[in-house]
C-alpha cells in the first residue's frame, strides 16, 4: 500500500439544484471537498494511505470536516487546528448549454492563515511515498506559495516524489502571468506533473502551439527532471453530455486512453481530481503507462457518476467497468 501525503485546503460546497441560480434563493446541498482532499479521498478509496496536511477550526464546520475525512479513511494525524473558518465555495449548476458557475468565499479561512514550520513539513512527510500539492494553494497567499516550496524542497531531498497538479485557477490568482511565474520555480522540482495544453501554452507564452505531444517534448526539454507528464481533454457537448480522453507522457511517448462519451452526467466537479488519483494510483503500484492512463480515465469517468467532489470507487470497481466497455481492453 503507498502512503500520499496530500497538501491543501478543504472546503465547503454549497451547490444549487441543477439549472438554478444563487439569486433564486432555493435550496442548497452541502458536501466538503476541494481539489487536494478530493485526490486524497479517491486514493484512498483505491487502497492507498492517505495523510491530508490542512488546518481547519474547532467549531462544528470544522468537526463535521474532521469527520468527512475519517469517514473516507483519511488520516487526521496532519490536520492543524487554526482561528478562522473552513472556507466555501457555491456551485451554480449548469443545466444543457449552460456551463456550471463557481463562486468563492475561502477569505480569512483557517488554511489561508495557517503557518506550517519547516519541522512540521518534515514531521509530515515521514513514511511518505509522494507528495501531492494543487496550483490551488499558492494561489491563496505568499505565505502558502513558499510554505509549497518549502514542501517540496524537503522532499526532493528525501527523495519522496513530487506530485503537482497545475489546477490554474483565474478567480484565484489577480494576474495570469504572476501565476505562471510561480509555476516556473517550481518546475524544477517536481516529478509528476499536471499540465494540458493551455498551461503549456502560457509557460512559454506561445498560443501556436496546439499539438499536445509536441508541447509535451518541449517541456521536457526544458524540465528533463519531469518523469511523468497527464492530462485530459474533455468535448463538451452539453452540461451533461461530453467525450472525454485522458493522456499520459513518459519515457518518450505519449499514451492515451480512447475517447468515451458520458451522458446524462450527474456532477462532473471533481472529475479532474479522480484522474488525477488513477495516475497516481497505477504510478504508484508501478503499473504500464498504458493500464494507467486507461484506468485513471475509467476512475474520471465513474466520478460524473455520483454527485459531490469526491469519487468513492475501489479498484475492483473501476476495473469491473472497464471490463464492461465495448472495444477496451482490460489490460
Amino acid at each position: 500500500m503507498a502512503k500520499v501525503l496530500c497538501f491543501g485546503e478543504l472546503l465547503l460546497r454549497l451547490a444549487t439544484n441543477r439549472s438554478e441560480f444563487i439569486q433564486d434563493q432555493g435550496r442548497l446541498t452541502s458536501n466538503f471537498g476541494g481539489s487536494e482532499v478530493n485526490v486524497a479521498v479517491g486514493l484512498s478509496h483505491l487502497g492507498n494511505g492517505t495523510q491530508f496536511l490542512t488546518a481547519l477550526p474547532t467549531d462544528d464546520i470544522g468537526k463535521a470536516a474532521r469527520q468527512f475525512l475519517v469517514s473516507h479513511q483519511v488520516s487526521l494525524t496532519q490536520v492543524k487546528s487554526a482561528e478562522g473558518r473552513v472556507g466555501i465555495y457555491f456551485v451554480e449548476m449548469g443545466a444543457g448549454n449552460r456551463a456550471s458557475n463557481i463562486i468563492y468565499d475561502r477569505k480569512y479561512s483557517s488554511f489561508a492563515q495557517v503557518s506550517v514550520s519547516k519541522e512540521e513539513l518534515s514531521k509530515a512527510l515521514d513514511g511518505q511515498d509522494a507528495v501531492f500539492i494543487s496550483g490551488i494553494t499558492p494561489a491563496l497567499s505568499d505565505n502558502l506559495y513558499q510554505t509549497t516550496i518549502l514542501l517540496v524542497q524537503l522532499a526532493k531531498k528525501r527523495g519522496i516524489t513530487v506530485i503537482y497538479d497545475n489546477n490554474y485557477r483565474e478567480k484565484l490568482w489577480s494576474n495570469k502571468q504572476i501565476a505562471f511565474d510561480k509555476l516556473k520555480k517550481l518546475l524544477p522540482m517536481i516529478d509528476v506533473l499536471s499540465v494540458g495544453i493551455l498551461d503549456i501554452r502560457a509557460i512559454f507564452q506561445d498560443d501556436s502551439i496546439s499539438d499536445l505531444e509536441d508541447a509535451y517534448r518541449r517541456l521536457l526539454s526544458k524540465y528533463p527532471n519531469l518523469k511523468m507528464l497527464f492530462s485530459t481533454n474533455r468535448e463538451t457537448i452539453s452540461a451533461e453530455e461530453y467525450r472525454l480522453q485522458g493522456s499520459v507522457y513518459t519515457q518518450g511517448k505519449l499514451y492515451q486512453s480512447p475517447k468515451q462519451a458520458i451522458y446524462q452526467v450527474v456532477d462532473r466537479i471533481g472529475t479532474g481530481d479522480s484522474y488525477a488519483s488513477g495516475v497516481i494510483h497505477g504510478l504508484l503500484k508501478g503499473e504500464t503507462p498504458q493500464n494507467i492512463v486507461d484506468f485513471a480515465t475509467a476512475n474520471a469517468i465513474l466520478k460524473h457518476t455520483v454527485y459531490g467532489d469526491v469519487a468513492i470507487f475501489t479498484e475492483s470497481q473501476v476495473k469491473a467497468y472497464m471490463a464492461s466497455l465495448p472495444g477496451v481492453i482490460n489490460r
